[in-house]
């Protein structure tokens, strides 16, 4: 047996084959949807970070505002003398701080002659360090903080209170802070008193930047915080803190792509009226370096003080992350589908084994060996039920082949014997036609085409008598060996009746009679007999319901005997037939025929018909009947092409070459 071509591999192929096809289409089905449903939960859960994550730097800044202002409006209203700043500033860094530990300092730095009519800068810081307060206290004129610190410098040119980039502060630790403006009235004059200041570490925002944990994979997302113009104020990734801004990000070896470019500008507001951040979305970057210039898509949403959460997620996270996933799990279910399509093969080879044994041994039978012993099998499944049919089988084509080669030797007995008929009714048939040695103006040519082994048409041409020439055709009913017998005891008859007979109508009566008159086998033949005086071309003919034979003359013109004299002979007993005359002119040919002439029938079963053979022999140059006889021939088979004959095809031709004259 060979594996590749048993049914247990086939088997195994039917089952797990469209189970991989199926696994794949599903796979690829559920890859596309878990792909499009986590982008969809990314990016809202993204967007839900950076949006929580805003709200709590909102809180911080609504509290320090509130705070700071509060501080403000107090210092207006109760101004505080020198020697009172440093309870004064703490117990105040010590009230803030309890309600919102990010803060860690405070500063009120007055305007130059704002306190007690000091001509000096006076300013006060007080900065938490753990559970240690440290005050410094300033009165030079040469920290000129309205000059130079933007903390001094921006409430106080613009008048309202500012959020403070990031800076360094004397003690080296980055602050941001908030500052506010507050007012003394001196003389009844309300002026600027000063900026109070609350300082924040900026360490202390990071512990507010949420991290965005991808729901698969171990992929890293980073938070950042940015101030207004994209400075990055605190982060996840120390690095880029104080360090970068977006827009430097977007700088790469290959210099800025302008579509991250724009992209930083949408996050920040360059594209609106306000020029400022607003709002919160999405955007893609393809080269930024915050992510080791891999793709990124950056969620934002601006904070009230036009500060920037921002978190930033790879853009290929699925892709390195789902896909190993979904190949693993797919390599898994392979090797599953694997392991059960070897223990199907393993299952269906132990079962085929005995079909594999009966294989063989029908093998064996179909070799001609009917005696093989078919192999036993004790179960009653499907195969048992096999083996005993093929048993019965076998049995029974043990039987048909003997009955088949006793009914072979019948038949080629039969086919022999059919032969031996065959060449007796050819025999039957006249081997010499005219010209005969004492008619040297009478040419003629025949030919019988059989449909089966032995036919029942039948023609003849034989001389009367020194001046006549009989000329006979006819078609037996039915079909084989009666046909034969019948056209043979015709055949015989015909010759002894007319030798002698100049009158067709007569021989045919006398025919006729003895037929009719003496067989029960309801055949007859249709029959057509003329007398040809062979000297002057004059003939006399009798149609038994018979084809009417065709005249051809020598210009081409036909001329049909269609005159009917009776019915085929052997059905009427005493029934008399009438006869014609026609005068044949030099080069005439009579041709005769049987219906398997004209009912010829092609594939289409379509007839040829007696107006295609009139067609056939109207041809002039065709002039003499043996010419005649291969046209005719040629154009029934030709018409029938590769169709079954199924009636014999007969033809007979016989010419008039001269009229001598004698009667």
């Amino acid at each position: 047996m060979q594996i590749k071509k048993s049914i247990a591999l086939k088997f195994s192929l039917w089952i797990c084959v469209p189970l991989v096809v199926i696994l794949l289409i599903v796979s690829f089905l559920m890859l596309y949807v878990i792909n499009k449903q986590l982008g969809r939960y990314l990016d809202k859960n993204a967007l839900a970070v950076a949006a929580e994550t805003a709200n709590h730097l909102d809180k911080i800044f609504l509290q320090t505002q509130g705070l700071c202002h509060l501080i403000a409006d107090g210092l207006e209203t109760t101004p505080r003398r020198i020697d009172e700043m440093q309870t004064y500033t703490k117990n105040r860094l010590t009230s803030v701080h309890q309600y919102c530990e990010e803060i860690m300092g405070i500063c009120v730095a007055y305007m130059p002659g704002m306190q007690g009519g000091d001509p000096n800068y006076n300013m006060y810081i007080h900065l938490l360090d753990g559970e240690n307060f440290n005050f410094m206290e300033w009165h030079n004129e040469t920290i000129d903080y309205q000059r130079y610190q933007n903390w001094f410098l921006l409430p106080t040119i613009k008048n309202t209170n500012c959020w403070i980039d990031p800076f360094a502060s004397f003690n080296g630790k980055l602050l941001c802070s908030y500052s506010v403006p507050f007012y003394q009235t001196i003389d009844g004059k309300r002026d600027m008193g000063g900026v109070l200041v609350l300082d924040y570490e900026v360490n202390s925002f990071v512990n507010y930047l949420k991290e965005l944990k991808l729901p698969i994979g171990n992929q890293k997302c980073t938070t950042c915080l940015m101030n207004p113009f994209g400075l990055i104020i605190a982060s996840t990734e120390p690095e880029y803190i104080m360090n970068e801004t977006l827009f430097s990000l977007c700088e790469t070896e290959n210099g800025i792509d302008p579509k991250d470019f724009e992209a930083a500008r949408t996050i920040f507001g360059r594209n609106n009226e306000t020029d400022m951040p607003s709002g919160n979305g999405k955007c893609v970057f393809k080269h930024t370096r915050i992510l080791n210039g891999k793709p990124c898509d950056i969620f934002y949403q601006a904070c009230m003080n036009n500060w920037v959460v921002a978190v930033v997620v790879p853009t290929d996270w699925r892709k390195t992350t789902l896909f190993p996933i979904f190949i693993k799990s797919t390599l898994l279910v392979l090797g599953i589908i694997l392991l059960l399509a070897c223990v199907i093969f393993i299952v269906c080879h132990h079962i085929n084994k005995p079909l594999v044994k009966l294989a063989k041994a029908a093998e064996s039978v179909g070799e001609g060996n009917f005696d093989t012993v078919l192999p036993e099998y004790n179960s009653e499944d499907e195969i048992s039920q096999v083996t005993k049919s093929f048993g019965k089988m076998q049995t029974e084509l043990k039987d048909y082949i003997s009955k088949l080669e006793k009914s072979i030797t019948m038949r080629e007995r039969t086919e022999g014997e059919l032969n031996t008929a065959k060449s007796i009714q050819k025999d039957l048939l006249p081997h010499i036609l005219p010209p005969f040695d004492h008619y040297d103006n009478i040419i003629g040519a025949a030919d019988l085409i059989p449909a089966h082994g032995v036919g029942g048409d039948l023609y003849d041409a034989f001389p009367v008598d020194k001046d006549h020439l009989a000329i006979i055709i006819g078609d037996v009913s039915g079909k084989g060996v009666p046909a034969a017998l019948f056209m043979a005891v015709t055949q015989t008859l015909q010759r002894n009746i007319g030798t002698g007979q100049t009158s067709p109508s007569a021989m045919v009566s006398q025919l006729n009679q003895i037929l009719a008159s003496n067989h029960e086998t309801n055949l007859f033949v249709t029959y057509w007999a003329g007398i040809l005086n062979v000297h002057t071309g004059e003939l006399h003919y009798t149609c038994a319901g018979h084809n009417p034979p065709l005249i051809r003359h020598a210009d081409g013109s036909v001329t049909a005997l269609r005159e009917r004299h009776g019915p085929p002979i052997g059905i009427l007993p005493n029934k008399k037939y009438t006869e014609e005359k026609r005068q044949l002119q030099p080069g005439d040919m009579i041709i005769c025929y049987t219906d398997g002439v004209t009912e010829a029938t092609n594939a289409k079963m379509e007839m040829l018909g007696e107006a295609k053979l009139i067609q056939t022999i109207s041809d002039p140059k065709i002039d003499n009947p043996m010419l005649m006889l291969i046209t005719v021939r040629d154009a029934v088979f030709e018409f029938t092409g590769d169709a079954e004959q199924f009636d014999d095809v007969t033809i007979m031709i016989t010419q008039f070459i001269k009229n001598s004259g004698q009667k």
